[in-house]
């Protein structure tokens, strides 16, 4: 992974996977979303399940993020910057697997976009490991077979950096965020349900509730929040 401040720009501009909406351009599974949960902040309850090998541990920080997170840095995957933490994630990096996320909002905000982000833009097959370690939900057998069927040989040079965030609802088991990304005039916005399980966060498929995409000319009602400047 190459540091925004010496960064080697990717030769490769695979099609936008339409996973999440921090990504989606074109790609056949763009209505296949995710069912969307409430709930409200709270503290982790206590006998939680420990966390995975190299997972960062709980943290009592489960205020939701109304600024950019300071404790963050940016690093380039595939040529789109991603956010890094040593507070809240990720602590570990397999291949395209980047796991270890703290049991906070701006640990689920950011396992949030380096999930979908890996998932689209994971080299070759290595986007099995990151679907099959880190998607979960009743449709997930249903969003690798969709997955599997896209031809990553395409090219699209519209990779779109992520440009802001929105935590609708966050309790200890799950956080519903939305993510705005694109450029002035033109934002994608989405929505992804992350999932606290197995010490972990991870990105949760169900078409229990369909969502689209929607485009937004400025970031009204969000946070600001991007590695590109």
């Amino acid at each position: 992974m190459a540091s925004l401040d010496n960064p080697t720009p990717s030769r490769r501009r695979p099609v936008l996977l339409a996973v999440a909406v921090v990504v989606i351009v074109v790609l056949g599974v763009a209505a296949f979303f995710w069912g969307r949960d409430s709930g409200t902040v709270a503290a982790p309850p206590p006998g939680e399940a420990s966390p995975q090998p190299g997972t960062l541990p709980s943290s009592p920080d489960t205020a939701v993020p109304t600024t950019a997170p300071q404790d963050v840095r940016w690093e380039l995957y595939q040529g789109v910057a991603v956010p890094m933490s040593d507070t809240h994630g990720p602590s570990s990096t397999d291949g395209a697997v980047a796991s270890g996320y703290a049991h906070t909002p701006t640990g689920a905000l950011i396992a949030s976009v380096q999930i979908v982000y890996r998932l689209a833009l994971a080299p070759a097959d290595q986007w099995r490991a990151v679907a099959e370690q880190q998607v979960t939900g009743p449709d997930k057998a249903k969003f690798l077979a969709q997955l599997a069927e896209v031809d990553r040989g395409q090219t699209d040079p519209r990779i779109q950096q992520i440009a802001g965030f929105r935590i609708v609802s966050y309790d200890a088991q799950t956080a519903v965020i939305e993510t705005a990304s694109g450029s002035v005039g033109k934002y994608t916005v989405g929505t992804q349900v992350m999932r606290w399980e197995n010490g972990d966060w991870r990105l949760h498929m169900s078409d229990a509730e369909h969502s689209t995409a929607r485009v937004s000319p400025d970031l009204s009602g969000f946070v600001p929040w991007s590695g590109v400047k």
